[in-house]
C-alpha cells in the first residue's frame, strides 16, 4: 500500500522540494469516494494538526472554517483517536466537475515535521455510487447543500413606523437560473423548484402560470399553443415546442423565448 501511493503522487510532489513520499508511513493518510462527498483522514501527533489548501487553475485556496463553510468542504479535528478529517462536496468550489459524473479533487495537505512545513499534494478522481436525484439536499456538519435547479434569492426587509410601533415586513423574490435545454422532439424547456424558498409553506398549493415576453397568457392560449407545464419531484418542467406562437428562430432549429412565470 505504501508504495502505490508513492507512485500515485510522485509526479506531483516532485515541484515541492521539501515533500518526501516516505515521510507519510503505510495507514497514517487515507482517501475515499463516498456517495456523496470525497474524504480524506490523516493521522497526525497531539498539538501538530495539519491544515489543507484545495487546489485548482486558478490558484491556492487555504481551507478556514469561514471558507469551508462557504464553498463546500468540512474538516473535523478528533483530538481522541489523533487524526483530522477533511469531507469536499462533489459540487464544491474548487472540484473539477465533468456533467455531473466525474469529480477531480486537488488539495495540499501541509504538516510540520521537525520543526519545518511540509507540503504534499493531492489528488483523487470519484464517480458517485447512486445517480443523482432532481431534487436533493445533502446536510453537512457546518453546510447544507441543494445539488436541483440553481435559483437566485433576493431577500429584503421593509422598516417602516406607525405611531410608536416599528414594522418590518419581509419581502423575497426567487428567479430560477435554469438556462434551459431542448429535446429531440422540437422542445424547449425549462425547470425550476416547486417551492423557490424556504419561508414558502410545502403545504400550500401553487399555481404556476406562464408569460411570454412579460405577458401573462391565459390557460386555454397557453394549451392550444402547445405550451407543456408539469410536476416531476417537487420541480416543475416548462416545455414549449419550436414553432409555437410568441417566439422566434435564429438558425435552423433553435427556437428563442423571453419566458416568465406568474
Amino acid at each position: 500500500m505504501a508504495f502505490g501511493f508513492c507512485l500515485s503522487v510522485i509526479l506531483l510532489l516532485s515541484v515541492w522540494t521539501t515533500a518526501k513520499c516516505d515521510n507519510i508511513p503505510n495507514g497514517v493518510l487515507h482517501m475515499e469516494c463516498r456517495d456523496r462527498y470525497f474524504m480524506i483522514a490523516f493521522l497526525f501527533y497531539t498539538g501538530n494538526e495539519p491544515s489543507f489548501e484545495a487546489v485548482d487553475e486558478t490558484g491556492v485556496y487555504p481551507i478556514t472554517k469561514q471558507y469551508a463553510a462557504k464553498c463546500g468542504y468540512s474538516v473535523a479535528v478528533f483530538p481522541t483517536s489523533e487524526h483530522v478529517e477533511l469531507r469536499a462536496s462533489y459540487f464544491s468550489c474548487h472540484t473539477d466537475n465533468k456533467e455531473d459524473e466525474v469529480f477531480t479533487f486537488n488539495f495540499n495537505l501541509i504538516v510540520t515535521h521537525k520543526g519545518k512545513e511540509v507540503t504534499y499534494a493531492l489528488n483523487k478522481t470519484c464517480s458517485p455510487s447512486l445517480p443523482w436525484s432532481p431534487r436533493e439536499v445533502t446536510c453537512e456538519i457546518n453546510y447544507m447543500e441543494v445539488n436541483g435547479v440553481p435559483v437566485e434569492v433576493v431577500h429584503a426587509t421593509l422598516f417602516s413606523r406607525q405611531s410608536w410601533v416599528l414594522v418590518m415586513v419581509d419581502l423575497v423574490a426567487a428567479c430560477s437560473m435554469h438556462k434551459g435545454s431542448h429535446d429531440n422532439r422540437g422542445h424547449i424547456m425549462w425547470e425550476t423548484p416547486e417551492v423557490l424558498h424556504p419561508l414558502v409553506s410545502g403545504h400550500n398549493q401553487m399555481q404556476v402560470n406562464i408569460g411570454v415576453n412579460g405577458e401573462l397568457v391565459e390557460q386555454p392560449v397557453a394549451e392550444k399553443r402547445g405550451y407543456i407545464v408539469k410536476q416531476h419531484n417537487s420541480t416543475v418542467e416548462i416545455s414549449i415546442p419550436y414553432e409555437a406562437e410568441g417566439g422566434y428562430r435564429k438558425v435552423r432549429r433553435q427556437g428563442y423565448f423571453s419566458l416568465h412565470m406568474f
